[in-house]
C-alpha cells in the first residue's frame, strides 16, 4: 500500500503514545473538515486506496478528451468514509495539472473555513480560467463542488432532494458547463429521486436518478457506476462497499495496515519508556509492529465485517487504533491533569505494595491494557454467592501462595470500566460476541512454528491439568506481563492442587481452581489467537470468508440448501397452514403442498473496473433472491458436519423458516414454477389434489407417493 507523507509537521508533532489520543473520531485528528490542515489525516500521511487512483485517473482523461470523459462525479456513502478526504485529494492532483498548483485547494480552504463566524456554503462555484487560463478547448469552464449534499434541509423554499435532482439534471442536460463534483449519502439520493417523481420538471432525471441509486447500492446485481449506463457523463461511487480491512482487488495489503505502521512508528515513540518491560503500550506497539500480528488483527477485522455486514470506515479505523494501543486520556487522569501513558505505568509500579492481592490486581489491570484484551476486554465477574463464600473461605486461610487467586477474584468484580466510547462499546458487544478467541474450540493450531505445534485443544488439556503444565507450553509466546500473571497463579493452582488445607474448604478449593485454570486458559488463547487472527468458530469464519474471494467455494453451499429445502425423494414439501415462526401443526390439520425441485442456483458476481466488487454472494431459490449471511452459510455448514436439523438454534430455524414461507408463496402463484405438476394433500385424508396446469384431479395417495 503506497503512501505519501504530507508535512514534516505533521510526523513528530506529538510523540507517541499521547499523540495517539487525537485520532479517535470523536476528535479533531478523526474528523476531516473541508479543506482543513489540522482535521482528519490523524496519521499524517495521504493513504492511496482504488478511489483515489480512479479520481487521479479521471482527472487524466478528463484534461485528454474533455468532450467525452465524465465531468460530473458523485461519491455516495455514510459518514467516516472518506469523502471529504478524497475530495481535497483530487482537487490538489486537479490543480497541479492545470497549473494553479496550490492555489485552488487554498481558495477553497478559505471559502470553507470562513473566519467571520459564518457557515460554510453547500455549494461553492469557481471560474477554472481564473485559475489557468490555458484549459483545453472544450473543457468545462467552472467548477462546482457540493460537500455535503444533506445540509441546508431548505434552501430558498428547495428541500435538499429537490435541490439535488436539480443539480443532477443539470449535468445531464448541460454535462460540458461545469465540471460536478458532490458527496451525498443514499439517503439524500432517494429524496431526489421522490422529488423528481413527483415534479414533471424531472421528468427527463428519473431514470438517471433510479440507476445512480441502484449502481452505489448492494444488491444481486452488479449495476456500472463508473460512468452510469444511462448516463456516460456522470459517474458515481459507492464508498461503503470496497473494505478497507480485506486485500484489494490486485493483490495489495489491506489499507488498514498503513495506518497501523504509522501508530507503530519507532521513530514517533519515546527511546526509552518509563514504564519499563512491562509497560504495556510500548509492548502494544513492539507487538503490532510485527507482520503476522498486523496481519492476523486485519482478519480478525475483515471476519468481522464479513459476519456482520457492517464495513468498518476510515473513522471507525482511527478510533480502533488509539484505544487498542493506548485507550483514552480520561483513563490516566489524575487532579493534576492526565499523565501520559507510560508514566502513569510507572506510577502503578509504584503503588505495589507488601499487600500480595493489591500488587496482583495492578499487574492485571496492567495486563488488561494490552491490545488483545483491549479488543476483547470481557471477563465474568464472579460476584454470585457461592464465589464469595469460596474466595472468604480460602483467603482466611491467610496463606501466601492464594493472595494472586484472591487478587484476580477481586479485580474480576471491582476492575475499571474502560471509557465508553462507541468503539469501546461495540467491542465489548457484538465483536466479542463473534469473534473472542478465547471462546474458540477445536483443533486448529493456537501455536505454530519450525519447532513445535499443539491445537487449542491440546493448549486447554493442559491448561486443565494445571497452570504450570500450560505455562511451559506457551511461554515463549506470551508477553512479559503475561507471564508474570501466570507465574504468580501457578503458585495458587499447586497449593490448592496439593489439598493443604481443611477437608471442609474442598469445595471452595476446587471452584477457585476451576476458575484460575479457566482463566488462564482463556487469557493464552486471546493473546495468541489475535496474533494470530484465530478466533470462535474459525472454520466458519474462514470459509465464509473464502467464498468472497472464490465462488467457486459456494458449490457445496448450493448443493446443501437444495438438500434441506427438499425431502429424501427431492421434492418440495411445504405447510400452507402456518407461517414462519409457528410449529408443526397436527397431521390431521395440515395442508402440505408438494411440487418437484425448486432450483436453486448461485447468481455470479461480475468483476468490472466500473464498480467495486461487491463481496455480498446472493443465491436464487425460484423467483426469490435471498443474500448468503454468515448466518445462513454456518447453519448449512453445520449441518454438513453432523449437526442435526432438531439441533439448530432458534435463530436457524426463524431463518429457514423465513425463507421457506417466501419459496412457498412464489411457489404457489408461479405457475413456471410448478411446471412439472402440485400436489395437495389435506389433513389425513387417503386422496390428493393434483394441480396440472389449470387441470384440477383426484389421485390417491399411493399414486402420489409412486409418482
Amino acid at each position: 500500500m503506497e503512501t505519501k507523507q504530507l508535512s514534516n509537521e505533521t510526523i513528530g508533532q506529538t510523540d507517541f503514545p499521547s499523540g495517539l489520543f487525537n485520532w479517535a473520531g470523536y476528535r479533531s485528528g478523526g474528523v476531516k473538515r473541508p479543506f482543513h490542515n489540522g482535521s482528519g489525516r490523524p496519521t499524517g500521511i495521504l493513504v492511496e486506496t482504488p478511489l483515489t487512483v480512479r479520481l487521479r485517473s479521471w482527472v487524466d482523461n478528463l484534461l485528454k478528451s474533455p468532450a467525452t470523459a465524465p465531468t460530473s462525479v458523485l461519491l455516495v456513502g455514510g459518514p467516516g468514509n472518506g469523502k471529504t478526504d478524497a475530495v481535497e485529494v483530487l482537487i490538489g492532483y486537479f490543480g497541479k495539472l492545470i497549473g494553479a498548483e496550490d492555489r485552488l485547494v487554498e481558495e477553497l480552504a478559505r471559502i470553507y473555513n470562513p473566519t467571520d463566524g459564518t457557515l460554510a456554503p453547500r455549494k461553492v462555484i469557481l471560474s477554472l480560467r481564473s485559475f489557468s487560463p490555458n484549459l483545453p478547448d472544450g473543457f468545462p469552464s467552472q467548477l462546482h463542488i457540493v460537500q455535503d449534499a444533506s445540509e441546508d434541509p431548505l434552501q430558498f423554499g428547495i428541500s435538499r432532494g429537490k435541490l439535488l435532482a436539480t443539480e443532477i439534471r443539470n449535468c445531464l442536460l448541460s454535462p460540458n458547463e461545469a465540471i460536478y463534483i458532490c458527496c451525498a449519502n443514499r439517503g439524500v439520493v432517494s429524496e431526489a429521486i421522490t422529488a423528481a417523481k413527483i415534479d414533471p420538471v424531472f421528468n427527463d432525471a428519473v431514470q438517471v436518478l433510479d440507476d445512480l441509486l441502484n449502481a452505489v447500492t448492494s444488491g444481486p446485481k452488479d449495476v456500472p457506476c463508473w460512468p452510469l449506463t444511462t448516463a456516460p457523463r456522470i459517474a458515481a461511487w459507492p464508498m461503503d462497499i470496497e473494505s478497507l480491512t480485506g486485500l484489494e482487488s490486485d493483490g495489495k495489503e489491506p489499507v488498514f495496515l498503513s495506518f497501523i505502521n504509522v501508530a507503530t512508528d519507532e521513530q514517533r515513540w519515546p527511546k526509552t519508556c518509563s514504564g519499563g518491560k512491562i509497560c504495556p503500550f510500548c509492548t502494544n506497539r513492539k507487538q503490532l509492529s510485527n507482520d503476522e500480528t498486523k496481519k492476523g488483527l486485519a482478519i480478525l477485522l475483515r471476519y468481522f465485517e464479513l459476519a456482520s455486514g457492517k464495513r468498518w470506515t476510515f473513522r471507525d479505523l482511527f478510533s480502533l487504533i488509539p484505544h487498542i494501543i493506548v485507550g483514552d486520556d480520561k483513563e490516566y487522569a489524575t487532579k493534576s491533569g492526565s499523565k501520559n501513558p507510560c508514566e502513569w505505568v510507572r506510577e502503578q509500579i509504584k503503588k505495589q505494595n507488601k499487600n500480595p492481592s493489591e500488587t496482583f490486581k495492578i499487574k492485571l489491570d496492567l495486563a488488561s491494557k494490552l491490545y488483545q484484551h483491549r479488543l476483547f476486554p470481557n471477563w465474568p465477574s464472579f460476584r454470585t454467592t457461592q464465589y464469595q463464600f469460596a474466595v472468604r473461605d480460602l483467603a482466611s486461610l491467610k496463606q501466601e501462595s492464594l493472595f494472586p487467586a484472591i487478587g484476580l477474584f477481586s479485580w474480576f468484580g471491582l476492575r475499571r470500566r474502560q471509557v465508553e466510547t462507541d468503539i469501546s462499546r461495540l467491542l465489548s458487544s457484538t465483536w466479542s460476541e463473534t469473534l473472542d478467541p478465547a471462546l474458540a474450540t477445536g483443533s486448529i493450531n493456537l501455536i505454530e512454528s519450525k519447532k513445535l505445534s499443539f491445537t487449542i485443544q491440546e493448549v486447554e488439556e493442559r491448561f486443565s491439568l494445571s497452570v504450570a503444565d500450560g505455562l511451559e507450553m506457551v511461554e515463549s509466546q506470551l508477553s512479559n506481563l503475561e507471564k508474570d500473571i501466570l507465574k504468580e497463579l501457578a503458585k495458587s493452582d499447586a497449593f490448592l492442587t496439593s489439598q493443604a488445607y481443611p477437608r471442609r474448604m474442598n469445595t471452595s478449593a476446587k471452584l477457585i481452581q476451576q476458575v484460575i485454570r479457566q482463566f488462564c486458559c482463556r487469557l493464552v488463547k486471546r493473546s495468541i489467537g489475535c496474533r494470530r487472527g484465530i478466533c470462535k468458530e474459525m472454520l466458519q469464519q474462514k470459509a465464509f470468508h473464502d467464498t468472497t474471494i472464490n465462488s467457486e467455494g459456494l458449490k457445496k453451499f448450493r448443493k446443501s440448501l437444495q438438500s434441506l429445502l427438499h425431502n429424501d425423494k427431492n421434492r418440495y414439501v411445504a405447510s400452507l397452514a402456518t407461517t414462519f415462526g409457528q410449529p408443526t401443526p397436527n397431521k390431521s390439520k395440515d395442508v402440505q403442498i408438494i411440487t418437484s425441485q425448486v432450483e436453486v442456483k448461485i447468481i455470479p458476481r461480475m468483476k468490472m473496473d466500473s464498480r467495486p466488487t461487491d463481496p455480498v454472494q446472493y443465491v436464487s431459490i425460484g423467483n426469490y433472491l435471498i443474500p448468503i449471511t454468515m448466518d445462513l452459510f454456518a447453519l448449512l455448514l453445520d449441518r454438513d458436519t453432523g449437526l442435526r436439523a432438531a439441533s439448530l438454534t432458534t435463530a436457524a430455524f426463524a431463518l429457514f423458516d423465513t425463507t421457506r414461507s417466501i419459496v412457498t408463496g412464489e411457489v404457489s402463484r408461479d405457475p413456471k414454477l410448478r411446471e412439472d405438476g402440485l400436489f395437495i394433500n389435506i389433513g389425513s385424508c387417503r386422496e390428493s389434489f393434483y394441480l396440472d396446469g389449470n387441470d384440477l384431479s383426484v389421485i390417491l395417495r399411493e399414486e402420489e407417493n409412486a409418482n
